[in-house]
């Protein structure tokens, strides 16, 4: 994070990702060439290209409310490294950034990056929602903790699950205006190998639906908003212990 946001030594992200979604000219119609096209631009880069595994139907929440469709097919484009992949599928491109979570100006440079080739090759003609999504997790260190050791009750995170035993799940959807929505969801991770007990998942998922011009700046100026937003709910919810811990001085 930059600016007047911290960059923390020990960040509890997950994964951070950019999903873009838009639309093609009139009377142009999807090609599954594009997939090979991007690849071709990309492949200095991203040299691994390989389908993604997903479930024939797929809810997905609109305006209009939730809506069950068939899934897309995509393609994911990885780097050497592991750390950024980029996904495509009918009208959506995505960039995600894995572990370690390097700052929200690098964030933003691997945005502005990975989408300049995408409009290369896909042309797209409007700009149509743009999702800013951060999955934090933060490892138990006893058996005994519980949510409140490490969030707050804020406008996006109910009192009650705070002091919850395991098998909590909370889920909050808010918007601000008709074009911006926030979805924040907390929850427990499954325990690996002899672990029985999972981390704790704090989902951050700020979205804007709105028809946006592909000339100008209208992506860059977006993501900084959803990217204020995301950090404002981020920064209301942790405790001490917490912060403490993004610091690399856990209590």
């Amino acid at each position: 994070m930059s600016g007047d946001h911290p960059t923390y030594q020990n960040p509890t992200i997950r994964e951070a990702l950019c999903e873009i979604h838009f639309r093609l000219p009139e009377g142009v119609a999807w090609q599954d060439l594009l997939y090979g096209r991007l690849f071709m631009k990309v492949q200095s880069r991203f040299p691994e290209l390989e389908p993604v595994a997903q479930p024939g139907l797929e809810l997905r929440m609109g305006a209009e409310g939730p809506k069950l469709i068939s899934s897309q097919r995509r393609m994911r484009f990885k780097e050497l490294s592991g750390k950024v992949l980029l996904q495509l599928s009918e009208n959506v491109f995505t960039v995600n950034v894995l572990p370690k979570y390097p700052g929200w100006a690098q964030m933003k440079l691997e945005i502005r990056d990975a989408w300049k080739p995408a409009c290369e090759v896909l042309r797209p003609a409007r700009i149509t929602r743009i999702g800013l999504r951060y999955i934090n997790l933060v490892e138990p260190v006893s058996p005994h903790e519980c949510p409140g050791d490490w969030l707050v009750a804020s406008d996006h995170i109910p009192k009650a699950v705070l002091t919850s035993l395991p098998g909590f799940l909370a889920r909050v959807e808010t918007r601000s205006d008709a074009d911006k929505r926030v979805i924040v969801t907390l929850g427990e991770s499954a325990g690996s190998g002899d672990q029985k007990m999972g981390g704790l998942v704090f989902d951050i998922d700020c979205i804007v639906e709105k028809e946006m011009p592909m000339e100008g700046d209208a992506l860059n100026e977006e993501i900084e908003q959803l990217h204020d937003t995301a950090w404002k709910i981020f920064s209301a919810s942790m405790t001490p212990r917490l912060d403490a811990l993004l610091r690399g001085v856990p209590k």
